[in-house]
C-alpha cells in the first residue's frame, strides 16, 4: 500500500495532486490544531519549547503526521514508478535519509545547518528528489516504433499451389497404421 497500489502518474497530475494534498492535509490539521490547543499540548511550543517526542502531542497529532507523511511518500512512488524506477528502493533510501540526517546533525554539529534540524546534504538530497519528481520525464510506456536499424520481416506471399502445406501434412498424417 504504501508503494502507490502499482499505480503510475505523469508529471502534471503530480503536481496537481501535491496541490490537492496540501489543500487536504491543510484542512485536516486545523481540527488537529485545535485539539492539541484545547488539550494543552502546546503551552510547551508557545514558549519555544519543543515537545520530547511525536507521542507526547497525543494520538490525533500522531495520526495526522503518519497520515501525511503516508500520502506523500505513496504519491511520490507512483510518480517514480512512471519515471521506470523502483520505488521501493526509492522511497525506502528517501525514508532513511529523512529519518538519518537530523540524527547527523545532532552528532556532527559542523555539518548543522543554523537554526535547523537537518544537514546541508539532507536538504540537497530532498530538493534533488523533490525536482526530479516534478521535471522527469515519465518512462516510454508503448513500443516504440522501429528504427531503420531494425529491418522488418519481408512480408509473406501467397504461394501459387491451391493446397496449402498445412492441408497436405493433415492428409498425410492419415495415412499408414491406424490403431
Amino acid at each position: 500500500m504504501l508503494f502507490g497500489f502499482n499505480a503510475r502518474i505523469g508529471r502534471l497530475k503530480y503536481f496537481l495532486f501535491s496541490i490537492l494534498l496540501g489543500i487536504v492535509n491543510g484542512i485536516i490539521a486545523i481540527p488537529v490544531a485545535y485539539y492539541a490547543y484545547k488539550h494543552g499540548m502546546m503551552q510547551g511550543m508557545l514558549h519555544g519549547a519543543m515537545p520530547k517526542s511525536i507521542w507526547s502531542l497525543g494520538w490525533p497529532m500522531t495520526a495526522f503526521i503518519a497520515f501525511c507523511m503516508l500520502s506523500y511518500f505513496m504519491l511520490a512512488a507512483m510518480r517514480f514508478r512512471d519515471i521506470g524506477w523502483d520505488p521501493i528502493i526509492m522511497v525506502s533510501c528517501w525514508i532513511a535519509v529523512t529519518l538519518l540526517d537530523p540524527l547527523l546533525a545532532s552528532r556532527v554539529p559542523a555539518m548543522a545547518l543554523e537554526k535547523h534540524d537537518g544537514t546541508i546534504v539532507g536538504g540537497l538530497i530532498n530538493f534533488g528528489l523533490i525536482v526530479i519528481l516534478l521535471f522527469w520525464p515519465g518512462s516510454d510506456h508503448v513500443p516504440s516504433p522501429p528504427v531503420f536499424d531494425d529491418p522488418a520481416p519481408p512480408p509473406q506471399r501467397p504461394s501459387n499451389s491451391p493446397v496449402s502445406s498445412e492441408r497436405i501434412a493433415r492428409a498425410t498424417a492419415q495415412f499408414g497404421r491406424r490403431t
